[in-house]
């Protein structure tokens, strides 16, 4: 849908504003619930949750004029197709790494703080709404930089970035890494925007649902299960600031092979090829 309805000069700042919605939610979700759970039982508020939900879809469906045409099936022809071309897989290595730099380090760091006693729970919590805040307005900069340089030069970036604010983080004493983690999560937050930018790009407009139907489930398995299990084992036998090391350096060198033409030509290969058809690489 926002291909349909953005210019292509203005897509990554498109993607950009529809991936800030995430960090909004993390910051009103648990602020309204902290208020609601006072006035209403917890069945309460998710019933509330649903029928606003369910309300603005109507809305949405009758005002929003973009998107009343179909996208193609899944299909086991387009499943075997795309598991066959490079691109897919490059994004989908990607798109697990990023998840990892966003939702799993996200996720873990304020049990890594808690561990060694920098923080109360209040404090974690007043520490996430920051590096929230924050993440909206560097995603919205990330926007900007993806149409002015490119896909492939803004990724390469953004994960080198990320990854060395990452292996900082288990690198330097415990008490300096809380200012890393105000600055590492806005900066990882920008990875989504630009990887869904270029999944979206490599098929035609009526197979977008479909590809990242296929390839979202992957993302989220690293993201918010594998690379958090991962992180809490390392915890649990003493070695947590080494995970966010090693994961650090991973993002590294996602980075670094992501700006390789050699690799990234297959993505590009596919974004051309995707205009009139999408065919078997």
């Amino acid at each position: 849908m926002i291909r349909e309805s953005v210019a292509s000069e203005h897509m990554g700042k498109a993607f950009v504003i529809f991936v800030t919605a995430q960090s909004v939610a993390f910051i009103l979700g648990p602020m309204l619930v902290k208020h609601l759970i006072d006035i209403f039982t917890w069945k309460e508020i998710l019933n509330g949750f649903g029928l606003a939900s369910s309300f603005i879809s109507v809305v949405l469906f009758f005002l929003f004029r973009k998107g009343s045409n179909r996208g193609v099936p899944i299909t086991f022809g387009f499943i075997r197709s795309v598991f066959s071309w490079p691109s897919f897989w490059i994004l989908m290595v990607l798109l697990c790494v990023a998840n990892g730099l966003n939702m799993g380090i996200y996720n873990m760091a304020p049990d890594y703080f808690q561990r060694h006693n920098l923080l109360d729970k209040g404090a974690v919590y007043k520490l996430i709404v920051i590096a929230r805040v924050l993440s909206i307005f560097t995603a919205i900069f990330a926007g900007v930089i993806a149409d002015r340089f490119g896909l492939k030069r803004s990724m390469a970036i953004t994960f080198i970035l990320c990854g060395a604010l990452t292996t900082l983080i288990g690198a330097v004493p415990p008490s300096s890494s809380l200012i890393l983690f105000t600055i590492q999560s806005p900066v990882a937050v920008c990875l989504m925007p630009l990887i869904h930018f270029a999944i979206s790009t490599i098929v035609p407009i009526d197979k977008n649902a479909a590809i990242v139907s296929i390839i979202a489930p992957f993302g989220f398995l690293m993201g918010a299960g594998v690379i958090p299990q991962i992180l809490g084992f390392l915890g649990d036998l003493n070695i947590y600031a080494q995970g966010f090391v090693l994961f650090g350096f991973s993002s590294i060198i996602a980075g670094v092979i992501c700006g390789l033409n050699a690799i990234y030509r297959h993505v590009e290969y596919s974004q051309t090829k995707s205009a009139p058809e999408v065919e078997a690489e």
